[in-house]
């Protein structure tokens, strides 16, 4: 692997998690990346006056995965490359690298290094996550779209991740709309892999 100093690359951590944290930071150091700085959420990085990485990686274990994809997608310029740590949460999205936290080391390097220079990836372990992996749904309404099918309810998906059940209905409608669906019966038949009459 090249030395992604090199390629000008200048890299944050986001972990809320002290051991991953330096866990990050040793295999950063592996990969030659230079570190500029380090945050425990996305929140306490969008106040600082950090200067613009090129690369952001996240592992946070105690925030709601949906809610901090969320943040940083609003809020992330689209030129900076993300890499994200998760234990089960897959979604095709572009720029961001997701991976699997119980991947072996040497995979987990080499993701990183995908993530930090290329382009993006997901991690093997993440591959069985793939059922609700719709094109065009944003991370919050593939969350509410998979709370849902589960049987929460919009309250409960609302105290989930903090957001009014107005705001909730709101993203469920607007991912219905891009998967052509006009009721929850369709719905649930397309989350569930059958076909929908017309």
């Amino acid at each position: 692997m090249s030395n992604l100093n090199l390629l000008g690359g200048q890299v944050i951590v986001v972990s809320d998690i002290y051991t991953n944290e330096l866990a990050l930071l040793s295999i950063l150091k592996d990969l030659n990346a230079e570190v500029i700085g380090t945050y425990k959420t996305v929140g306490m990085l969008r106040e600082s006056d950090a200067n613009k990485p090129n690369a952001i990686i996240i592992d946070q274990n105690i925030t709601s995965s949906y809610v901090v994809l969320d943040e940083v997608i609003m809020g992330i310029d689209n030129n900076i490359k993300v890499v994200f740590f998760s234990d089960g949460l897959w979604i095709n999205q572009e720029n961001i690298t997701f991976i699997h936290r119980a991947e072996k080391l040497s995979l987990i390097k080499s993701y990183l290094y995908l993530g930090l220079t290329d382009g993006y990836g997901i991690s093997p372990k993440l591959t069985a996550y793939t059922e609700f992996s719709l094109n065009g749904i944003t991370i919050m309404e593939y969350f509410i779209l998979k709370e849902w099918f589960l049987g929460r309810s919009v309250s409960d998906i609302s105290m989930r991740c903090q957001k009014s059940a107005k705001t909730i209905s709101l993203y469920k409608r607007n991912a219905m709309k891009k998967l052509r669906v006009n009721t929850d019966y369709e719905l649930y038949l397309i989350l569930k892999g059958l076909p929908v009459k017309n």
